[in-house]
C-alpha cells in the first residue's frame, strides 16, 4: 500500500467516524452543566477548586518542554503540539478557576490544536500522503469543531475530533504495516488517554475513596504524563 492508498483509508476511517456519530446521536449534543460540578472544590492558598487549577501546570511544563526540545522555530507537529499544550495548560487553569461554557472554550481550544498536531504526526508515522499539508488544515477542523459547539451548542464534531486520534492510531496499527522502532509507546500514550478519561468519569467516586484526589485531577495528571510521552516520541 503506497502513500496515496494509505491517505485514501485515512480519508475513509474519518468518514466512518462522522458517519458513525451520526447515527449513534442523530440530534445535537449539549453541554451538559453537571460537567462544571467537580468533586474536589477546595480553595488551597487562595486558588479555588486547587487540585484541578494547579494540576493544569503539567500541561504548560510539558509543552515548554517541547519548544527548548526544537532546533529551530518551524512548523511542525513538535512545534504545534508544544504550543497546545501550554494552551490547554493555561485554558484548563483559567477553565477551572470559574468553571463555566464561557471559560471552557479556552481549555478546548488548547486540546483541539494538540490533537491537530498529534494526528499529523501519526500520518508521518503511517506514511500517509500529505501529512505535513494536512496539519494546517487539521488545525482549521479542530478550531471549528470547538467554534461549532459555541454557535450551535453541538459536542458532535468535538466529540469526533477529540477520539479520532485514538480510532486512527488502533486501526492504523491494523491496516498500515510501520517500520518505526518506537510504534510500542504509542500504546502506551493511548492507553494513558483511555485511563485519563476513565478517570475522568469517576471524578466523584474517586475524590470519596479518600478525599484526597479527584477523578478529573488524576485525569490532568495521566494526560500529562502521556503528553510528555508523546513530545518525548516526537523529539
Amino acid at each position: 500500500m503506497n502513500a496515496t492508498q494509505r491517505l485514501a483509508v485515512f480519508l475513509a476511517i474519518a468518514f466512518v467516524c462522522v458517519v458513525v456519530t451520526m447515527v449513534v446521536a442523530p440530534r445535537p449534543i449539549p453541554q451538559d452543566q453537571n460537567y462544571h460540578h467537580f468533586a474536589d472544590r477546595r480553595t488551597v492558598l487562595g486558588i479555588p477548586n486547587f487540585g484541578n487549577t494547579a494540576s493544569s501546570i503539567i500541561f504548560i511544563l510539558a509543552g515548554f518542554a517541547g519548544l527548548a526540545a526544537l532546533r529551530r522555530p518551524r512548523f511542525e507537529p513538535l512545534a504545534v503540539l508544544s504550543i497546545g499544550a501550554m494552551l490547554t495548560g493555561i485554558g484548563s487553569a483559567i477553565y477551572h478557576w470559574k468553571p463555566s461554557d464561557g471559560l471552557l472554550v479556552f481549555d478546548r481550544l488548547g486540546m483541539v490544536i494538540a490533537f491537530a498536531a498529534f494526528i499529523a504526526a501519526l500520518m508521518t508515522h503511517f506514511e500517509i500522503a500529505g501529512a505535513r499539508a494536512a496539519l494546517p488544515i487539521l488545525l482549521v477542523a479542530g478550531i471549528s469543531s470547538v467554534m461549532w459547539w459555541v454557535y450551535a451548542g453541538d459536542l458532535r464534531p468535538y466529540g469526533i475530533f477529540q477520539g479520532f486520534p485514538v480510532v486512527l492510531f488502533v486501526i492504523g496499527s491494523v491496516v498500515f504495516p510501520h517500520v518505526y522502532k518506537r510504534h510500542a509507546v504509542l500504546w502506551l500514550i493511548a492507553m494513558g488517554y483511555v485511563l485519563a478519561k476513565v478517570c475522568e468519569s469517576l471524578d466523584q467516586q474517586i475524590y470519596d475513596i479518600g478525599g484526597f484526589v479527584s477523578g478529573h485531577t488524576l485525569k490532568h495528571l495521566i494526560a500529562g504524563v502521556s503528553l510528555w510521552m508523546t513530545i518525548d516520541w516526537l523529539k
